[in-house]
């Protein structure tokens, strides 16, 4: 994830609130409270979404995709950890199924005796 705003989600509520009461555009609202308009257009677009005025990701959707994102990431990371020790347990497993070596691969044919 990105870095943590300086900006309180209590301020762009409230910033979001006094530019759909108002008549000023964005960038005059941005000015007026010291924000870049680029960021604060995102603010009013993401609270459009999340009252259903706009198509997209709501914000618990988009926490939802995030917490998805990373069950598959851990799931991917075990699947290979699995593999690699299934591959290990093959190597290790003789014709009977035991999963100790054979004596035979431990120890070459000339010296056990």
């Amino acid at each position: 994830m990105g870095r943590p705003s300086k900006w309180s989600p209590e301020f762009r509520e409230e910033a979001v609130r006094a530019y759909r009461s108002g008549r000023d555009s964005i960038p005059q609202v941005a000015r007026r409270i010291g924000v870049h308009p680029e960021t604060f257009r995102k603010w009013v677009r993401r609270a459009q979404v999340d009252a259903g005025e706009r198509e997209g990701y709501t914000a618990a959707e988009r926490e939802g995709i995030r917490q998805l994102r990373a069950r598959v990431r851990r799931l991917e990371e075990e699947k290979v950890t699995l593999q690699k020790a299934g591959t290990v347990t093959f190597l290790f497993t003789d014709i009977e199924g035991s999963t100790r070596p054979a004596i035979n691969d431990i120890v070459p044919p000339s010296m056990s005796s």
